[in-house]
């Protein structure tokens, strides 16, 4: 496995790397960790990750629609950097085989959180690994395989959005006040810092929250 993972890295993203161990911490899930009693795994490098693919995205972008609004950038970021189009970027680069799992983690149907979680590790290894510019270079050809066209808004993770942005402002949760009413909907209002931004309903009180994230999100675009 560790021989093929260096030809896959050389074939489909042109990268030789110069601490390997990097790249086997990115692939690593805490399931295969356990197993075989290791003292890493790809969670940390996960972190740096994300924090990476975002700021290489909104540079793409910002250099790529130079005369739109930033309200039409932040849908845009938003549509590049949601969960689902992680999972399609690296399955298109095939890392889905390349994953250590542990033996009951590939019993597994659906492994879509792993695959996201290991390509954001994956970014971050390249970072630290090479440098900057080759990280830019491969985060671009990857997010190339994607027609931006084809990204609909309504696949948009507006909790986890709403989180990030305001995380990023204060250091403070995002909360949501939820409660069942008598014909059996749910309302929920989403606050932070003392302040309601959105109010939503649904059967349930999962919808509830995405429905008030959703009208949150539309209010911080029309900020824009």
């Amino acid at each position: 496995m560790f021989s093929e993972i260096k030809k896959w890295l050389k074939e489909t993203l042109d990268i030789t790397p110069c601490n390997y161990s990097l790249y086997i911490t990115a692939l690593t899930h805490p399931s295969y960790r356990n197993e075989h009693h290791l003292d890493y795994d790809y969670e940390k490098l996960e972190f740096f990750g994300d924090a990476i693919i975002g700021f290489l995205i909104s540079k793409y972008l910002f250099l790529k629609y130079k005369n739109e609004s930033e309200g039409f950038l932040t849908q845009k970021k938003i549509q590049l950097i949601q969960a689902k189009t992680l999972v399609f970027v690296a399955k298109k680069i095939k890392l889905d085989n390349f994953l250590l799992l542990g033996k009951g983690m590939q019993k597994l149907d659906n492994i879509d959180k792993i695959i996201e979680d290991a390509f954001e590790a994956l970014i971050a290894a390249i970072y630290l690994d090479q440098n900057m510019e080759i990280c830019q270079k491969v985060v671009k050809k990857i997010f190339l395989l994607i027609d931006e066209n084809t990204l609909s808004p309504l696949t948009y993770d507006y909790k986890s959005f709403i989180q990030n942005t305001f995380i990023n402002c204060h250091n403070d949760k995002v909360r949501y006040l939820t409660k069942k009413l008598p014909n059996n909907l749910y309302f929920s209002s989403l606050w932070f810092d003392q302040i309601k931004y959105g109010e939503g309903f649904g059967s349930n009180k999962k919808t509830a929250e995405k429905q008030a994230a959703k009208n949150a999100y539309i209010k911080f675009v029309n900020w824009k």
